[in-house]
């Protein structure tokens, strides 16, 4: 496997906020406090690429259930 096919297990703020699609702000209000900070040194912090994964398949999951909510009423 060449060091370019390999997919980062690790991502730093920006790397996320370009994978999410979202801006800093929205970040640090509604999705920072429920991920695990990863700090490497004094001020480098990583977040886990499955952990984001797995919040964004949550709110899929959550937009998806209230959707059904909404339409059986």
């Amino acid at each position: 496997m060449s060091r370019s096919e390999l997919k980062p297990r690790l991502l730093q703020l920006p790397d996320v906020l370009h994978y999410m699609g979202v801006k800093k702000q929205y970040f640090n209000k509604y999705i920072r406090k429920q991920l695990s900070e990863i700090k490497f040194g004094y001020r480098t912090i990583f977040f886990e690429l499955a952990e984001i994964d797995a919040y964004i398949d949550n709110a899929k999951r959550e937009k998806d259930h209230a959707k059904r909510n909404c339409q059986a009423r």
